[in-house]
């Protein structure tokens, strides 16, 4: 759904380096973004889709982004390198260089702290600009029950206009390494209903919070990080984490990615149009009939909770929970602080029972005592 820009003025994101100098003068690449189609300018294998950021190199590294070597200009393929002609290429899947992405999002290094960050171009005429730059103000990020994914910068693309970068921290999906105790799961479901709770207080609601929405900070689980095109590895070619459980490096952060169809509303009983989101069972969603936003965010997040008490032995606490947010008529639904009340209670009474640190499992996965014996002691720690 189309939506006009917000009359609002918002604040500055509260960046974590000093601003830039004055950019370059564009990068010859940069000054026929627009209108080059010739891929014969770009190394192959460089997709179509990846021309942006070949483009985008030599300024991000100006403005203090480090792109992976397959953006340079001047790359080559290091499977090809030394090859003599006529001879076959080196298998570029032992290259870490070979993982392409997407226009719309990418991996960097700020080169002043060597942090790994995310970047995601987005339209600057829409919404989730100004709700993503509102949520990460000083004053919004004070409060710690704010779940949004914080913007460390905004960088503005030359000879771009409807276009902008948004700079965000590199996180991990939140399912990406399993639960291991019921109090992992507890940390993250409180979480998220006071970040929904949170936002609403803002009238923001965010119209998918969904599975694939759910991030979590996962440097202190993995200290040697995770690849952005292969998170299931450190470096991008071997499957496999060296990892550390929630629950020993508690607390986690877990954060809502994805602003593109937010929405900020004058007042809770604002209506809305659309139909797009990845949970696609809720209800109300319509192309024709107005619906209120609010409860939509209850109903999808419940979802998740509901997947993750089917994925797991031992969490069939949190069932009742999980049904009454999904609710088929929104006014049924518990709003965002009654949801906060329900799970609050509910994980009182789990810690007065002695439950936090109940060990669960993975339903799907078959684990022999002797595996389970090396988990529990830690000895053994697989990523499923």
């Amino acid at each position: 759904m189309k939506k006009s820009h917000p009359k609002v003025q918002t604040p500055t994101p509260n960046l974590c380096s000093p601003g830039p100098p004055p950019p370059p003068p564009p990068h010859r690449h940069l000054m026929h973004m627009a209108s080059c189609s010739d891929s014969n300018s770009y190394p192959s294998p460089i997709g179509p889709s990846e021309h942006f950021w070949v483009d985008m190199q030599p300024f991000l590294l100006h403005r203090g982004y480090q792109l992976r070597p397959r953006y340079d200009p001047d790359w080559t393929p290091p499977w090809r390198r030394g090859v003599a002609l006529g001879e076959p290429f080196l298998d570029m899947g032992l290259f870490e260089e070979h993982l392409d992405a997407s226009e719309m999002m990418l991996d960097a290094i700020r080169i002043h702290d060597q942090r790994k960050v995310v970047m995601k171009k987005v339209r600057t005429a829409e919404e989730e600009l100004p709700i993503a730059l509102l949520l990460s103000s000083p004053k919004m990020r004070s409060d710690t029950r704010n779940c949004a994914v914080p913007v460390l910068d905004v960088v503005l693309i030359p000879g771009d206009d409807e276009h902008a970068l948004l700079v965000m921290p590199h996180l991990l999906l939140f399912d990406e390494l399993p639960f291991r105790r019921v109090g992992e799961f507890c940390e993250m479901v409180v979480q998220l209903l006071e970040g929904i709770e949170f936002m609403y207080e803002q009238n923001i609601a965010h119209r998918d919070a969904c599975w694939f929405n759910i991030m979590m900070d996962h440097s202190k689980m993995v200290p040697k990080g995770t690849h952005f095109c292969l998170p299931s590895s450190h470096d991008g070619l071997k499957e496999g984490l060296e990892w550390k459980s929630r629950w020993s490096v508690r607390p986690v952060r877990y954060f809502f990615v994805d602003f593109g169809i937010s929405v900020r509303c004058t007042s809770k009983d604002a209506k809305v149009l659309g139909s797009f989101a990845q949970d696609k069972s809720v209800p109300e969603l319509s192309n024709s009939i107005l619906y209120n936003p609010f409860p939509v965010d209850i109903y999808e997040l419940g979802n998740v909770i509901k997947k993750c008490v089917e994925n797991y032995d031992d969490l069939s606490l949190f069932s009742g929970l999980a049904s009454h947010m999904t609710s088929h008529e929104p006014h049924q639904r518990p709003t965002a602080q009654e949801a906060v009340q329900l799970c609050k209670q509910l994980l009182q009474s789990i810690e007065e029972s002695g439950l936090m640190t109940r060990r669960i499992w993975q339903r799907n996965v078959i684990y022999t005592f002797s595996e389970k014996l090396a988990i529990a002691s830690g000895l053994y720690n697989p990523m499923y």
